[in-house]
């Protein structure tokens, strides 16, 4: 039997074949499974055919085929697997296809903005995720990294050798609906959300003390990533008069400082609420201009219905007005783009306001909160400080300190 190096390691086999394959632990989704052990899956007919289904760029995450209609932990663990595989796929996609658009630098400008949205992921995507290495290899390297495309590439391919990039061949069912190729838009999408949740996230939790992003300067940072990376002229062309033209009252929700009357939970979840806003806005208008071709009058229900989260996934993220309870799709925006934050999703509200104590007036929201995830953080670090604060009163008492001055 082969030995197991390392803890934890999983290792699985194809059919038939007694040869172990190593299982990257942070990749545990059907596609990759798929791929790496040779099982096929056969999809459940959702009734709806390629005629019905709403083409857009934005691609609105719609339940997989093979999910049971019941949400559950495991299910929500398994798209929040898929959302973060979809969204690294992209981030190498981008940085092979998407920087680089003609031979030479970057020049100044398209360099800043490139140097800056890498310095804004670095601070901002889960700790866990293993691109961290090549993000931290490109900030080291910037300077020569923006003279030439071919020094980018040599990074982003000793990574890729290492198995830390792009360890999936193809975006998710969900991504690119089953049409071979298509996924980065979605996945991209996907990046910028978890960029936004994951920068509320370690704010909040004192991981970025020092950080130089605000929520305004990290908008602003994603909005030149856009004007200079996106390959998409007609999207960018529409995301940049949205942005400059302060839509969704972005000038007033985004600030470089925390207003005194917010507290500091709803000072930073408005960057990911904005996004979330936007990209929804997208959808609505991209489900529009396909009806305007296909000669449809398009309903209220229609603009409700390609919207995201859906009242079958968080039923108690709308009101009976069908507004949105922005409380409750905060904390389920974080519990799909953070890695570890998962809960039933049939109880979302409910399990939601026993963590967070969230009251419905917003103005009366208490400033911190514990999220059940980092109990054993806590409880580790409050048990580090108690066993330094024993050691020193025995140094003390047993004298050897003034041992070490003779």
């Amino acid at each position: 039997m082969e030995s197991v190096s390392g803890f934890p390691t999983i290792k699985g086999f194809k059919s038939g074949s007694n040869k172990t394959i190593e299982l990257a632990q942070d990749e545990m989704s059907a596609e990759y499974l798929s791929q790496k052990l040779g099982i096929a899956f056969t999809p459940i007919d959702s009734g709806i055919n390629s005629e019905q289904r709403v083409e857009t760029t934005s691609e609105k995450r719609k339940p997989l085929p093979t999910q049971p209609k019941n949400h559950g932990i495991g299910e929500i663990s398994y798209r929040n697997a898929q959302i973060l595989s979809d969204a690294k796929l992209s981030f190498d996609f981008a940085l092979k296809q998407g920087i680089f658009m003609s031979i030479g630098s970057l020049g100044d400008e398209r360099a800043t903005h490139f140097s800056e949205w890498i310095a804004l992921l670095h601070q901002s995507l889960p700790l866990s995720w293993n691109i961290h290495d090549l993000i931290y290899d490109i900030l080291v390297d910037m300077d020569e990294v923006v003279k030439d495309e071919n020094n980018l590439l040599r990074l982003v391919n000793k990574h890729k050798e290492k198995g830390k990039v792009g360890t999936l061949p193809k975006w998710s069912i969900s991504c690119s609906h089953g049409m071979d190729g298509d996924g980065y838009t979605c996945g991209l999408w996907e990046l910028f959300h978890v960029m936004t949740v994951g920068l509320s996230e370690r704010m909040l939790l004192g991981h970025e003390i020092d950080s130089d992003f605000s929520t305004s300067r990290a908008a602003d940072v994603l909005r030149n990533y856009v004007a200079s990376f996106f390959g998409c002229s007609e999207c960018q062309k529409q995301f940049l008069s949205m942005y400059d033209s302060c839509s969704f009252d972005r000038c007033s929700r985004l600030t470089n400082d925390i207003p005194f009357d917010v507290s500091p939970l709803e000072h930073w979840r408005e960057l990911p609420l904005w996004l979330w806003e936007v990209h929804n806005d997208v959808n609505v208008r991209l489900m529009k201009e396909k009806a305007k071709r296909d000669g449809r009058t398009v309903s209220h229900m229609d603009e409700i219905a390609v919207q995201w989260p859906s009242r079958e996934e968080c039923g108690l993220c709308w009101r009976d007005d069908s507004s949105w309870d922005s409380v409750t799709v905060y904390s389920f925006l974080r519990h799909s783009y953070w890695p570890g934050a998962t809960m039933d999703a049939s109880q979302f509200g409910r399990k939601i306001s026993a963590v967070y104590h969230f009251d419905d007036d917003d103005s009366k929201q208490i400033s911190g909160f514990i999220s059940l995830e980092y109990i054993p953080f806590i409880l580790l670090l409050v048990g580090s400080i108690f066993t330094v604060v024993i050691r020193a009163r025995d140094f003390k008492q047993k004298g050897m300190h003034k041992k070490l001055d003779l």
